[in-house]
């Protein structure tokens, strides 16, 4: 019983198991080429090359630059005014707005830049160059 038992159960396991296919060098060097970690690092480093021309084109785009600022004054500092001046007592009064907001703009537009330029340029090449490491 237990004979059968383990040669049932030893074929269940080896059943599943299987020999490793055989590839062709083709195959192999595809693989490889496929698999590889430089091959991870090329791709990333065309992306990198494709992204910095995008800045260097964003140089030459509208700048626009926008700040804003919301004060809110809890309590307003009170001021007496002595007496005599306005009336017979002295007066207590509050100066100033329990809510104060300032909003700023600036927009600004390069005409011309020649290091901007030359930056555009090179980056068309590093374009070229990261595709051709790959």
């Amino acid at each position: 019983m237990k004979i059968k038992l383990f040669s049932i159960l030893f074929f269940c396991i080896t059943y599943q198991s299987y020999a490793q296919g055989n590839y062709s060098l083709v195959q192999c060097i595809e693989y490889s080429l496929q698999n590889h970690s430089s091959t991870e690092v090329y791709q990333n480093n065309i992306i990198i090359a494709k992204e910095r021309k995008k800045q260097a084109i964003s140089y030459y785009l509208p700048q626009i630059n926008v700040n804003s600022t919301v004060t809110d004054n809890l309590k307003l500092q009170t001021n007496i005014i002595p007496a005599g001046v306005l009336s017979d007592e002295d007066i207590s009064m509050q100066f100033g707005k329990k809510y104060n907001s300032n909003i700023y703009g600036e927009v600004t537009q390069t005409i011309y830049n020649q290091p901007a330029i030359y930056n555009i340029k090179s980056s068309k090449v590093n374009i070229k160059i990261a595709d051709l490491q790959q």
